[in-house]
């Protein structure tokens, strides 16, 4: 989860852990809990971290509660081009694991 803190009237953007996500502090704890939402594959980093792959979603949804037609897409907030160049811990790919390219994202 992506994080806004002001410093000195300054946005820093920051990752949250897995830990303050999940809200645990066992990684099998947290694992079950990233595999109820939809979590495909799990690694842990050696530092520590954890990297999750989520799996394919749908672009347009059936809303159960309205049965209207929903768009999603997370495209603008997770690929590393709308964030101006900085080095992000996550990133977004086609189904078959392609890079987007930044020009076809911005």
């Amino acid at each position: 989860t992506l994080c806004d803190k002001n410093v000195g009237g300054e946005s820093l953007q920051y990752q949250k852990s897995w830990q303050d996500i999940f809200q645990t502090t066992e990684k099998e704890k947290a694992e079950e809990l990233a595999k109820s939402c939809g979590t495909e594959t799990i690694e842990w980093n050696d530092d520590g971290s954890m990297k999750l792959t989520t799996i394919k979603f749908d672009g347009i949804v059936t809303e159960e509660r309205t049965k209207k037609e929903t768009w999603f897409n997370a495209i603008c907030l997770l690929h590393p081009a709308a964030h101006k160049g900085k080095n992000t811990p996550w990133d977004v790919v086609y189904g078959d694991f392609t890079p987007l390219k930044d020009e076809d994202v911005i």
